[in-house]
């Protein structure tokens, strides 16, 4: 008995993995018997030899959003789409860099161009995400790269030979990006 209860499951689930095929493009054409949703953005061409079967339903939604095709590139000039890379810029294209830290983060960096000031000096910011960072400058995990920050960090032993809160005194260390200083040469005397 157990048996057919697992060929009726397998071969319900057959049945629901073809009732969730669909169809979606720019311009769909089919030529053949089908059955289940299809969308397009722009038409449905039903060819001859086609075939309703029944649950098949085609509607167009203009709405639809497509990633651009491999070597679609904007022509500046006319605003229209072209396939010579001289042309223009790869439309769709951000250069951003996803990683999964050792951790576990979820990291996705995407940089910000900026342009070149005196003597070519550039920023080199960027908006980065962090799945185990908390509320950032940029919304819930997302931060700016690219800006250094000096700040006051608590003493720790390992640095200091002793543990303590910041006191925000003129013995405070400071760090940069994080990383703890070291003063050099303390003009006050003690």
């Amino acid at each position: 008995m157990k048996r057919y209860y697992i060929i009726i499951l397998l071969l319900l689930q057959c049945g629901f993995s073809m009732a969730q095929t669909q169809g979606e493009g720019e311009t769909i054409e089919i030529e053949h018997s089908t059955s289940g949703p299809y969308q397009a953005s722009e038409k449905v061409v039903m060819k001859p030899g086609f075939v309703g079967l029944p649950g098949f339903s085609a509607k167009i939604n203009p709405t639809l959003v497509f990633a651009p095709y491999e070597a679609t590139y904007l022509d500046p000039n006319s605003g229209g789409l072209s396939g010579t890379p001289g042309t223009g810029g790869v439309v769709g294209n951000i250069k951003a860099n996803f990683n999964v830290t050792n951790s576990g983060a979820v990291t996705y960096s995407i940089p910000i161009e900026s342009p070149a000031g005196i003597n070519g000096m550039q920023p080199n910011i960027g908006l980065v995400y962090n799945s185990q960072s908390g509320n950032g400058i940029a919304g819930w995990g997302f931060n700016l790269s690219g800006l250094s920050m000096i700040s006051r960090v608590p003493m720790e032993f390992f640095y200091n030979g002793e543990n303590s809160s910041i006191d925000w005194s003129q013995y405070s260390p400071f760090a940069l990006d994080g990383s703890v200083s070291f003063p050099i040469f303390r003009a006050i005397q003690n």
